[in-house]
């Protein structure tokens, strides 16, 4: 009976990047009973590429061999970036939204990948005031809506909403379960639900020195800030806070010269 229901489930897509916030997603689906397909984006200009890789094998194969799933998780699949259809229209929009709010480089090739795949995209964002995603939206109310069981934000038949924001995000969906939900608080959820182990193969650091966290790129950086500094390694910490200095005597300086 739970195999012909399984059957008889929707697939749903969504963007696996290896790192916490989209592994919390994913094990709150996959404990709901979703079966997904995740997709990697491979960026070889990206230096945590192959962290990122590693974390998703890893992870896959714990949460296969877990008694507290009840969903299914198909194999992930790999996309080269510049494999990716180009589209001057989406292209466009992402570049007019970018100079306005500093709109990440993935919004545009992740709107490419997933007109071309003709798919909508589950994508774990935290939608926090002071996001760029939300910025990017003008501060407009998403529409909610159920797909495959699972509650989801997208800017469909949004009104008001400028035209380039419209055409990047159209096949991207926001599942509720992620919305305001802090970095501490999903490892604490991870752990609590018992998969402490799959927290802690997560991977963040953008540009890992010796297989290590900088302590230096941005989400290194909000690491330090936001409760999770243990994540940094002592190495990372060091730095981390030999930027801080160096950022305050700057600071100083620039104040005492003007």
């Amino acid at each position: 009976m739970i195999i012909n229901d399984l059957k008889m489930k929707e697939r749903l897509n969504i963007l696996w990047t290896g790192g916490l916030d989209s592994t919390y997603l994913m094990v709150n689906l996959l404990r709901m009973g979703v079966i997904l397909q995740p997709y990697y984006i491979i960026d070889k200009d990206r230096k945590s590429v192959n962290k990122e890789i590693d974390a998703i094998k890893n992870i896959t194969n714990t949460i296969r061999s877990s008694n507290n799933i009840s969903g299914v998780l198909h194999d992930c699949i790999f996309v080269e970036k510049d494999k990716i259809a180009l589209c001057p229209e989406i292209t466009e929009s992402w570049q007019a939204l970018n100079e306005k709010y500093t709109l990440g480089s993935q919004y545009d090739w992740l709107a490419r990948f997933a007109k071309q795949e003709n798919l909508k995209l589950l994508v774990g964002v935290q939608m926090e005031s002071r996001g760029k995603v939300v910025h990017t939206l003008e501060g407009r109310s998403l529409n909610e809506s159920t797909i495959g069981g699972v509650s989801v934000f997208s800017v469909e038949g949004v009104g008001g909403l400028n035209r380039d924001a419209q055409l990047v995000f159209e096949n991207i969906l926001f599942p509720s379960l992620i919305v305001g939900v802090t970095k501490v608080e999903e490892w604490e959820y991870l752990q609590k639900m018992h998969f402490g182990d799959i927290a802690k193969m997560t991977w963040f650091c953008h540009s890992p020195v010796l297989g290590l966290t900088c302590g230096q790129c941005n989400p290194c950086k909000d690491a330090l800030n936001e409760g999770m500094a243990f994540r940094v390694n002592r190495f990372g910490r060091v730095l981390g806070s030999l930027r801080k200095l160096l950022y305050r005597l700057q600071y100083r300086i620039t104040t005492w010269t003007t």
